[in-house]
């Protein structure tokens, strides 16, 4: 994935139908209820986001906003036609929300929404910003298998395609890695992986840190590779909201192994040789009810 791009300015009458579309802004905040809390949830693509986004925009208290920035770059948000500014389109759609709870995401890497085409921001910076934001909430995807992570991207962009229906076959889709430039900024994946420790760590730090900001880690393989609706109580009770019954509206897109998928495991796993990602390249993700099962099993064998 190449750094983020601005889509051309829109065509005359497109712009003038989105101004007619923010007319509401005006009004709305004399007729909003109180704001309950802003939540930010931050993550690095392909960790389940879409589909706990999706279930917390079922919640009738909950207005979420997804990916703003994204939007913003391919001109999909009414408010563009008043500012392309991303920290003024923030707090525009911050204030078009209708509901007690605003949350919205962010992808904090340097050559995605904190890059120069975005935030144009350094992590600190972006770090102060939040408190700028009155963020009071806020929530970490992270994903353990960095591996995966990159698998993942690298067929959702070579196909086009980022969401599965639940029910829906899901042709395997094999990829070859370019270890040297991936489609992750074409950074290498060594360089890759550590940016993602790295920032990881200290989005962990900041969260811990804070008083006024609820922080909550939520891990792709103990809280939403079973089912993300486990991810999405776990963030109704952070907010202190009852969980209503919802319909989970997506699936897996990348079911087959890493082995079946990738075309030359044998070139990722020289370039992470004698890393601490090494293991990534022989261990898959698992299920945590399978987890449990193969510890059972091999305790089993031990009592044997």
């Amino acid at each position: 994935m190449m750094p983020d791009q601005i889509q051309p300015p829109m065509r005359p009458i497109i712009f003038a139908k989105s101004l007619i579309r923010c007319l509401p802004l005006l009004s709305r905040r004399l007729t909003r209820p109180r704001r309950k809390a802003n939540v930010l949830m931050l993550h690095f693509g392909r960790c389940g986001s879409t589909a706990v986004g999706n279930l917390l925009r079922q919640h009738p208290k909950i207005t979420w906003d997804s990916e703003i920035l994204q939007h913003r770059k391919q001109n999909l948000l009414p408010e563009c036609a008043i500012t392309k500014n991303p920290k003024r389109l923030i707090r525009l759609r911050s204030l078009r929300a209708s509901r007690s709870v605003f949350g919205f995401e962010l992808k904090p890497l340097p050559f995605m929404h904190l890059s120069s085409a975005q935030l144009n921001m350094s992590l600190p910076h972006f770090f102060s910003y939040l408190r700028e934001l009155k963020i009071t909430h806020l929530i970490f995807l992270s994903r353990k298998h960095f591996l995966r992570q990159l698998v993942s991207a690298t067929v959702a962009i070579g196909k086009n395609r980022y969401e599965a229906l639940p029910g829906t076959e899901v042709p395997l889709n094999q990829i070859k890695i370019n270890c040297d430039s991936t489609q992750m900024g074409g950074k290498p994946i060594r360089e890759l992986f550590h940016c993602y420790d790295f920032i990881s760590e200290q989005i962990r730090e900041f969260g811990h840190s804070q008083n006024r900001m609820r922080f909550i880690e939520l891990e792709y393989q103990r809280d939403i590779l079973g089912s993300p609706i486990k991810a999405f109580h776990k963030i109704c009770d952070s907010l202190q909201l009852a969980s209503p019954q919802v319909v989970l509206k997506n699936a897996k897109v990348n079911t087959a192994s890493i082995a079946d998928t990738v075309r030359n495991l044998h070139e990722v796993r020289d370039a992470l040789k004698n890393t601490q990602y090494e293991w990534m390249t022989t261990q898959d993700e698992q299920i945590p009810s399978e987890i449990d099962n193969l510890s059972q099993n091999k305790n089993n064998c031990i009592a044997a």
